[in-house]
């Protein structure tokens, strides 16, 4: 389930490299078309959050670090793969399950 969460984003930027970019440049220079970019973090966050937390895999306590490492990572990925040219989005969702495997055991 976590990796489904980010698979909207994925598509999205795998078609157009050039808006992940965009959204990396946006992200960096902290202006003022930040706010949205800063909403779309926070939902996914906690939608990583509640999933994690909702079958009782990650303590409460544990689970916004944790969200926020599985948001963090997944950034990353998707800016390296942008920055790359990597548009093959089936390449980029195994990576995304490889670093949410290596942060979090649950099989959700």
């Amino acid at each position: 389930r976590l990796v489904g969460l980010t698979a909207p984003l994925v598509a999205l930027f795998t078609r157009h490299d050039e808006l992940a970019r965009a959204y990396a440049s946006i992200l960096i220079s902290g202006g003022r078309e930040a706010g949205l970019f800063s909403d779309l973090a926070t939902s996914l966050t906690e939608k990583f959050r509640t999933v994690i937390t909702e079958r009782g895999c990650t303590a409460e306590g544990d689970a916004a670090a944790r969200a926020g490492a599985l948001y963090f990572a997944f950034i990353g990925l998707l800016f390296t793969a942008a920055a790359g040219g990597t548009s093959d989005p089936e390449a980029l969702s195994a990576d995304v399950r490889g670093a949410f495997d290596a942060i979090c055991a649950c099989r959700e």
